[in-house]
């Protein structure tokens, strides 16, 4: 049904007007914030130095107060555009900016899923609308800060989940491997699969859905640990 189906053309208005009202919050807000020195220094020595530290007292020293992720992103807009933090600043929010529409598209299939048969088109163009004229996710792409990654990774983990909770090897591994992802941006990314859990515990909680239980919560958490094993 018609309905139920979300047309090219509205999405790609829908995300030419939204990379548009981001391009102006980066023409005319984009900025540096309190953490933003910090993920360009320890891109910078990871990049040119090996070392994922901060130079203190005159020696590069290794520190772990950041998560890699973010450091590890501009490292490789760096590496990709030859350039120092200051001049590819613009190269690392337009790549967010893309990210960030990403985001948009994630969030209009979750409002697909969740809407009943015969609107789920009608719910997915107003999401797609929605998250791409919201100026609190517009702005985050036009600063450099981990909170694109960690929006995104979370509607990615949300939207692979299985539907109905069904027990499915891939989207519970999948799903988690998205969290594991953005732990890399933001260390409380994990309170995803915590939410998930308790959910999961009160929908098998008959001995009968232990074993699926168990097996589950195993998935999650070897979906999870894969992404953060290199860094261990």
């Amino acid at each position: 049904m018609e309905s139920d189906s979300l047309s090219n053309r509205k999405v790609v208005a829908a995300l030419l007007t939204g990379f548009a009202l981001r391009l102006f919050f980066l023409w005319q807000f984009g900025c540096e914030a309190g953490d933003t020195r910090v993920y360009e220094q320890l891109a910078q020595n990871w990049l040119h130095h090996g070392v994922y530290g901060l130079w203190l007292g005159g020696q590069l020293v290794p520190v772990d107060l950041r998560m890699p992720g973010y450091p590890a992103f501009l490292a490789g807009i760096y590496a990709l555009t030859r350039l120092g933090a200051e001049a590819a600043r613009m190269y690392v929010m337009l790549a967010q900016i893309c990210v960030d529409l990403g985001t948009c598209v994630l969030i209009a299939f979750l409002a697909a899923r969740m809407a009943p048969s015969g609107v789920r088109g009608k719910a997915a163009t107003v999401a797609l609308w929605l998250a791409a004229l919201c100026p609190f996710f517009a702005n985050y792409a036009a600063a450099l800060l981990t909170e694109v990654f960690a929006i995104f990774f979370t509607a990615a983990a949300v939207e692979v989940r299985p539907a109905r909770l069904s027990f499915a090897v891939n989207l519970w591994l999948l799903g988690s491997v998205f969290v594991g992802l953005g732990t890399l941006f933001r260390p409380e990314t994990p309170l995803v699969l915590i939410a998930m859990a308790m959910l999961l515990a009160w929908r098998w909680r008959r001995p009968a859905d232990w074993t699926r239980l168990v097996r589950t919560g195993l998935l999650m958490a070897v979906g999870l640990l894969i992404p953060l094993l290199p860094w261990a």
